[in-house]
């Protein structure tokens, strides 16, 4: 669970995932599901994670891998 999951958990905001989803580490499955709102946020997870991967390099004049 990320920290902003800790603090609603610890506030008694939200509860927690089931034990499955804990214990297959996809707690953020069972989170997207109570609040698909949050796919917009977490799709730009990886749309930055890529742009760190495939930068680049203006420097060099070539692509940073």
């Amino acid at each position: 669970m990320d920290n902003g999951g800790t603090f609603d958990y610890e506030a008694g905001r939200i509860k927690r995932a089931p034990k499955f989803f804990q214990k297959c580490g996809i707690e953020w499955l069972w989170r997207l599901c109570q609040e698909p709102t949050r796919i917009k946020r977490m799709m730009k997870l990886p749309e930055y994670l890529l742009k760190i991967l495939f930068v680049k390099d203006k420097t060099k004049g070539r692509w940073d891998v």
